[in-house]
């Protein structure tokens, strides 16, 4: 791959996560153990983790000129991200995502978009260098369908790889996967998309191949503690396994998972290796709290994957 950078069009959010011995039921109030409030949305989480893993990364994206709109700048340009993408809207707030974690590292999430509903085709053509001088274009479904299909519209006429994390899920016209070079639904979405819930290699396969026959140019399924699948046309289907790690909170899982295969498939790592990759970067993000806080650094990658091939050798 010649151009070894990376661009992010989708949502920027504050995140305000509440830690909570269980999840309350309906009309009951519970005390938090800790409240925290931090930069969020899938769009900023995968830009910030692919700038914590050494790649050069720009994001689009739209945020309210208010106090969390600046905060989120800030947070965004000191790891390293090219914010020149990043617009201020008078008039809008910040999105916000409500995150509520339980003691098992489960999660519930409420999300107000914001000004991430402006994130529309017009913004996408705005930005249309941005994209083209990437190598990689990731993209999610928390801002505009049409601002979306526009950026990989102008992903693909650019010549760049594209990856549609289809989160949350939602029906889709057949071009957003025909636009799409990888498709990266998780359990819950890839049941929604496929009518199949991935539980083994029988059935994430036949939901990849659903997937396929959609237009997808390769199926990538996250399935948590099963690990991951990717599927593509003609090819044999590759699975690795989850890494066995303490659970303390899934939020970014699927973020950090994302960004892991973008690096290893910028860096010119076979899909094997990139899966490996993804699964490992996905595994360190949910040892911590919160989202982009749990993203981890290059070094950190390395050290866990030299230590887990040294365990295999024992």
């Amino acid at each position: 791959m010649k151009r070894r950078t990376a661009c992010v069009f989708g949502s920027v959010n504050t995140d305000i996560h509440a830690s909570l011995p269980r999840f309350p039921a309906a009309g009951e109030t519970i005390a938090a153990l800790k409240l925290e409030v931090s930069g969020g949305g899938k769009g900023a989480n995968q830009a910030f983790a692919l700038a914590r893993l050494g790649i050069t990364t720009s994001i689009l994206a739209r945020v309210g000129r208010d106090a969390f709109g600046r905060d989120r700048r800030a947070e965004l340009e000191a790891v390293g991200l090219d914010c020149g993408g990043l617009e201020e809207v008078a008039g809008a707030v910040t999105g916000t995502a409500l995150v509520e974690t339980d003691s098992s590292g489960q999660n519930l999430i409420v999300i107000a978009a914001g000004a991430n509903a402006l994130a529309d085709a017009a913004f996408a053509r705005r930005h249309r260098d941005r994209i083209a001088a990437s190598g990689i274009l990731l993209v999610q479904l928390e801002t505009p369908l049409e601002g979306t299909l526009e950026a990989l519209r102008l992903a693909r006429a650019a010549g760049c790889l594209t990856m549609l994390d289809p989160a949350p899920a939602r029906e889709l016209p057949s071009e957003a996967f025909e636009l799409a070079d990888y498709i990266t639904p998780n359990e819950t979405e890839t049941e929604i998309l496929t009518g199949i819930r991935p539980e083994d290699a029988a059935s994430a396969e036949a939901a990849a191949r659903i997937l396929l026959e959609k237009g997808a140019g390769a199926a990538l399924i996250k399935a948590g503690a099963s690990g991951a699948w990717l599927l593509k046309p003609k090819a044999d289907p590759l699975h690795c396994p989850s890494f066995q790690v303490t659970v303390v909170d899934t939020t970014a899982a699927g973020d950090a998972f994302n960004a892991g295969f973008a690096v290893a498939l910028l860096a010119g790592h076979p899909e094997a290796e990139a899966l490996r990759q993804a699964c490992a970067v996905g595994a360190l993000a949910v040892t911590r709290s919160g989202a982009q806080l749990a993203m981890p650094s290059r070094s950190e990658l390395a050290a866990f994957l030299a230590g887990a091939r040294s365990a295999k050798r024992t």
